[in-house]
């Protein structure tokens, strides 16, 4: 919320730089905490290669974005309640499209992004992984900022870095890296291992004093 000066990024992509990071349910437990705040949620799963929201949720996925955008039904009908947060809305994907890409740099897209806009105060948009794919990057142009994903103590630094660097390469803001699945317990021990050898530390400095 204070990421930026003025107002908090009202639409943000999340990715990862991997599959199975734990993005889709990092995007659901963002609209939860911030529909907790009183704010309009609305979370839109553009993982149109391998969407999964709808299976969080438990929701039908007969139709969705993807049937929006090709003209097959108002967004209204598109857009979802969840029952179990009042200020939660969904749009699932739809049926997986054979061109997800064209669908993601239309026209459609880019006027519905502005109209959802002026109803929800907080945008989620779950997006596939960015390695290997420009799903993320594309989507992030549509959005304020993308926020990254990434396993704690699984994910190598050198893909998170890659993944930083593809972002910046298109000029997308990057509001952080989210760290899931972080062994609380290996950490707990690592801070006290580091608190003693800094005591050894400060005990020898005080002794040449």
């Amino acid at each position: 919320l204070l990421s930026t000066p003025g107002h908090p990024p009202q639409v943000m992509v999340v990715t990862s730089a991997l599959p199975q990071e734990g993005k889709t349910v990092t995007t659901m437990n963002l609209a939860v905490a911030f529909s907790q705040l009183g704010k309009k949620v609305l979370v839109i799963d553009c993982d149109l290669r391998r969407p999964r929201l709808h299976k969080i949720f438990r929701l039908k996925n007969t139709a969705g974005i993807s049937s929006f955008l090709v003209g097959r039904i108002k967004i209204e009908e598109a857009i979802l309640r969840y029952p179990g947060a009042p200020n939660i809305c969904i749009i699932p994907s739809g049926p997986i499209p054979p061109n997800p890409v064209e669908l993601i740099i239309s026209k459609g897209m880019r006027e519905m992004m502005a109209a959802l806009r002026q109803h929800f105060d907080f945008i989620f948009v779950d997006a596939p992984p960015l390695m290997g794919i420009q799903d993320a990057i594309l989507l992030g142009e549509h959005a304020d900022g993308l926020l990254l994903v990434a396993w704690g103590g699984k994910t190598p630094r050198k893909v998170v870095q890659k993944a930083r660097d593809e972002i910046a390469r298109f000029s997308i803001k990057l509001y952080g890296v989210i760290l899931n699945k972080v062994n609380l317990r290996r950490l707990a021990y690592a801070y006290s291992s580091y608190q003693y050898k800094y005591g050894e530390y400060r005990s020898e400095e005080e002794g040449r004093v």
